[in-house]
């Protein structure tokens, strides 16, 4: 139950940074060849000179909710996997 639980923590933190990085990637290239990143869309633009910035957390507040509602069973299998072996 404990080892279930450190992957979960574990995997779970790792998809949501690989997510993030993934998308700040992205945004990084096409901004480093000249064009518009539309953070609506996550798609690179030439046709517009400027578009608003929407926060990660707004654009994917429920992948960010199920990777903490993962990361929080992992926490509960690792303490109920340290109560068992006590």
């Amino acid at each position: 139950m404990k080892a279930f639980g450190i992957t979960l923590i574990v995997l779970s933190a790792t998809v949501l940074f690989l997510h993030f990085a993934g998308e700040y990637a992205a945004a990084d290239m096409c901004l480093d060849h000249g064009q518009v990143y539309d953070y609506s869309t996550s798609q690179c633009r030439a046709d517009v000179d400027h578009l608003p910035y929407i926060p990660y957390a707004k654009r994917f507040s429920w992948f960010i909710a199920s990777a903490l509602v993962v990361l929080l069973l992992g926490i509960v299998c690792v303490v109920i996997g340290k109560r068992k072996r006590i």
